[in-house]
């Protein structure tokens, strides 16, 4: 997870915030904080994703989602009124 926020520090072009990346979106900043795209985390962490993502929730590292009994890390994210996106 550190070297995520690493990388998204040396990149902020990649951030959300006040105007949409052109060049791809890594992460969303908002009121609520600041999210990780869904696809940007499992392209980082390649074949062990979901193992590494259950871990990072069992730590609380990551929000979780109950939709219909089953529990999720990610959640739409709305930004400036445009589509959701799926993020961690």
């Amino acid at each position: 997870m550190i070297e995520n926020l690493e990388e998204l520090d040396a990149n902020r072009s990649h951030i959300f915030d006040e105007y949409e990346p052109t060049n791809g979106t890594h992460a969303i900043l908002n009121n609520e904080g600041l999210f990780l795209t869904v696809n940007y985390v499992n392209r980082k962490l390649g074949a062990d994703a979901k193992q590494i993502r259950d871990a990072w929730m069992k730590q609380q590292l990551t929000i979780q989602q109950k939709n219909q009994g089953n529990i999720f890390d990610y959640k739409t994210v709305m930004h400036k009124k445009l589509v959701g996106r799926r993020a961690i």
